[in-house]
């Protein structure tokens, strides 16, 4: 159920995945529990993987398939969901 601060994007490169073909992805609002899951990578690009994975509710391995093309736009709108963490972590 989408809420009134989740927000959804579209991939300009779809996603393959178990079989499946991904083309957009829906983010909620980031949790302190969906922070604290970043804390054990060493790297402010695997702790961006950890986050989108929890806040999309998919798998790290899907996330890592995201193309670089669309990091971008996923960041400008998935960055107001989630404080500071971009800010301190960038």
């Amino acid at each position: 159920m989408l809420t009134m601060t989740d927000v959804s994007i579209s991939l300009s490169k779809p996603i393959e995945h178990e079989g499946k073909t991904v083309t957009s992805m829906t983010f909620h609002e980031a949790s302190l529990g969906d922070l604290a899951v970043t804390d054990a990578a060493a790297g402010g690009v695997a702790k961006t993987i950890l986050l989108l994975a929890a806040l999309s509710g998919q798998t790290e391995e899907l996330v890592r398939k995201i193309k670089a093309v669309d990091l971008d736009a996923i960041l400008e709108k998935v960055e107001p969901l989630t404080g500071n963490f971009f800010k301190a972590n960038g």
